[in-house]
């Protein structure tokens, strides 16, 4: 079940970036003169969005009376993990299911977009022409362009205000405990907004490992494999002062992807004690 309901949440996510996507092409710009350029359309047509957001709906929904007939019956108990807590849902009530899909859904958003602001804050300077890049600004719009100071404490509060809108109704379901004052629904909020940050460390682990193979395996010219460089080396910078360069042989990506799964999992372990000391 577990298995089948990651696919379903790469699938809405999918759906998601197809219903949310505009104008724009993988392909750089093009010589006027080119004969790529005269063959090609000036204009790539906008794909249909409103087919991919009902069948964004029609997943959602769908999956919520599939785990309450299934889930049921194979005593599956779906939990939504937000950091530093987990919020669990019986699958033998319609109503839970129904709202585990959305808030499950609502999860993987933050991560997807949390994930587009690290791409674009670690890349912000560099290559900016690139296709990827211009996909990961298209899907952020006119905010890509402020600044660090700016954003990250957005990224930080967006999560936390959207917690502090969901707890009382859960609480009031009996789904999580009711908390006794406000600061600790902040609180909470801000936990759940870092841990899920955290969770951005398998990201960067695979954006090293695929630049560390693209180093010495030629994959193409699929403007995947720019992007990918480009970040691993950005990346890679926080390990530049080790001496892990030999020859043609770089070390800094694996020294990189181990330094920062020692900093997120001391994270974990700060933010669960934290969670801890701030009990509802």
């Amino acid at each position: 079940m577990n298995t089948i309901d990651a696919m379903l949440s790469l699938a809405s996510m999918l759906l998601w970036l197809n219903a949310t996507v505009r104008h724009w092409s993988l392909r750089g710009p093009q010589s006027a003169y080119s004969l790529l350029r005269t063959l090609e359309r000036l204009e790539v047509p906008a794909p249909r969005r409103w087919a991919s957001s009902v069948g964004l709906l029609a997943i959602l929904c769908f999956r919520s009376l599939f785990y309450w007939q299934i889930g049921s019956a194979v005593g599956w108990t779906p939990s939504v993990d937000l950091g530093p807590f987990a919020i669990s849902f019986r699958s033998d009530h319609a109503s839970r299911m129904f709202l585990y899909s959305w808030i499950s859904f609502a999860k993987c958003l933050l991560l997807l977009y949390m994930t587009i602001l690290f791409f674009v804050l670690v890349n912000r300077g560099q290559g900016d022409g690139e296709p990827m890049h211009r996909f990961l600004f298209h899907q952020l719009g006119g905010c890509a362009h402020w600044p660090a100071s700016v954003l990250v404490p957005l990224s930080l509060l967006a999560p936390a205000l959207l917690w502090s809108l969901a707890v009382y109704p859960l609480s009031k379901m009996s789904i999580f405990p009711a908390p006794h004052s406000w600061s600790v629904v902040v609180t909470h909020g801000l936990l759940m907004s870092i841990g899920l940050w955290l969770k951005l460390r398998w990201v960067v682990l695979a954006v090293l490992l695929l630049h560390l193979l693209n180093s010495y395996v030629y994959f193409g010219n699929h403007p995947f494999w720019p992007f990918i460089s480009l970040c691993g080396r950005r990346i890679s910078r926080i390990a530049s002062w080790l001496p892990l360069r030999l020859a043609k042989v770089d070390l800094r990506p694996a020294a990189a992807a181990a330094m920062v799964f020692l900093v997120c999992g001391g994270g974990d372990r700060a933010i669960l004690w934290l969670f801890g000391k701030v009990q509802p």
